[in-house]
């Protein structure tokens, strides 16, 4: 006698998921793109409390901002902290004294550190000679959280005071500068190559490198 199989019962179809009335999540739970005034509303209007934590979180960065620019006028001379590719020149015997002094107001997280070249070249106001540009990003964590950046210029065969005393995150990130561009941090702990082999000739970062020098097993 031939038993009668039951068809499987076909899966039931997922909810259609409830609109997320705040408008901050996309069809993926991912932030749509929106404008950041319009998603400060959305979450207002979804949240009350949002608006409260949203304006302690603006006033608590406006006075971070206040304190840093009065640190960079009053005590560097500095008048304009908006300034593009990289935030300000200061001279590069301050460099680690303005580190340790936004550390001491709270800018304790070493973001980054980025060296470039500059060969020597011919400009409308005259001849700039060879030199490079360090510039260095701190933030500051918590509430009001604000990043600040600053950079330095640096002759050929100048070197500059590392940070890696006061930022165990500029370690690594100043011996890549040392390896791919040149520059040298002063008092670094260990400073040697981090990509490029110990015997490697040359910063392949640097704007006077050879394209096409030979690089075994690749040609």
């Amino acid at each position: 006698m031939s038993e009668t199989t039951t068809p499987a019962a076909a899966p039931a179809a997922a909810p259609t998921p409830a609109p997320d009335p705040s408008g901050l999540t996309g069809a993926a739970g991912v932030l749509p793109g929106k404008p950041v005034d319009e998603m400060k509303a959305a979450l207002a209007a979804a949240n009350p409390h949002a608006a409260e934590h949203v304006q302690a979180n603006t006033a608590k960065r406006a006075e971070r901002q206040a304190q840093v620019t009065a640190l960079f006028q009053e005590r560097f001379g500095v008048g304009d902290l908006e300034v593009a590719n990289g935030g300000p020149l200061i001279p590069a015997a301050r460099h680690a004294e303005l580190a340790r002094a936004l550390k001491d107001t709270g800018f304790t997280f070493y973001v980054t550190v980025a060296a470039s070249h500059w060969p020597a070249q011919k400009t409308k106001t005259g001849d700039e000679p060879e030199s490079f540009e360090v510039a260095t990003v701190l933030r500051s964590v918590g509430p009001g959280s604000l990043q600040v950046s600053w950079r330095v210029k640096l002759a050929p065969g100048e070197e500059l005071d590392s940070l890696a005393p006061l930022f165990a995150g500029a370690d690594w990130q100043e011996r890549e500068q040392f390896d791919l561009v040149g520059v040298r941090f002063l008092g670094h702990p260990d400073l040697r190559r981090l990509m490029m082999p110990d015997e490697w000739e040359g910063h392949p970062l640097r704007r006077d490198y050879a394209i096409d020098t030979r690089c075994e097993p690749w040609r």
